[in-house]
């Protein structure tokens, strides 16, 4: 954030997306590159949500003093409605969301690619990316030391914490609130358009796939 303070004011032409992310999944991928044990859970989770509260805390400020540039992305709104979410971070930085740009979006998230690595830029199904933390019930006594020490970031962020491994489990209760943060602050919003048809789109990106092979 000292970053940010410091581009936003020597520069009036910059524009900073802030992207964000559930902390239980953030902890899920360090740990799977070795940043911690999960017998160091509490300790990684306190790091990790002790900087972003205080992260949040300057971006109150900087919201503040530069209303119209900065914009805040949650993943998970990301990967809900990627063809939106992204036409909007587009709009924000006053670039062209064209059809190539479109297309590369869809394939990188719900193409079908191969994806056998942690860190990787491509997915072949986003969503369960994004919540495999979610079904790793023998994980779920880590997952509510996590929540504790992340109470307060993740009601900022509209994090819905979980009582019980079956909350967990359940694909009818969203870990995700659609209402999150300050109110001034400017968000990506996919409920502003309902959600592509997904079926229909991943039919085209896949036709456009076979065409080029």
């Amino acid at each position: 954030m000292q970053e940010m303070d410091s581009l936003l004011n020597s520069d009036p032409s910059v524009k900073v997306i802030h992207l964000l992310r559930d902390p239980r999944a953030c902890l899920r991928s360090r740990n799977l590159v070795g940043t911690f044990k999960l017998s160091h859970v509490q300790e990684a989770a306190a790091a990790l949500c002790n900087r972003t509260w205080e992260n949040l805390q300057m971006l109150n400020v900087l919201h503040f003093y530069f209303p119209d540039r900065i914009l805040n992305v949650r993943y998970e709104d990301l990967v809900a409605s990627p063809i939106e979410a992204s036409r909007q971070i587009y709009n924000f930085v006053g670039l062209t969301f064209t059809p190539d740009v479109e297309r590369f979006v869809w394939t990188s998230m719900y193409g079908g690619l191969p994806d056998d690595c942690n860190i990787c830029s491509t997915r072949s199904n986003a969503t369960t990316t994004a919540y495999k933390w979610r079904s790793e019930i023998k994980k779920f006594p880590q997952i509510l030391l996590a929540q504790k020490k992340c109470a307060a970031v993740m009601n900022t962020l509209g994090y819905r914490s979980f009582n019980t491994s079956l909350e967990m489990l359940s694909k009818d209760v969203s870990s995700t609130l659609q209402d999150y943060g300050d109110p001034n602050w400017l968000k990506v919003d996919v409920q502003k358009q309902k959600q592509e048809n997904f079926k229909s789109k991943n039919q085209n990106t896949l036709s456009d796939i076979s065409k080029v092979k």
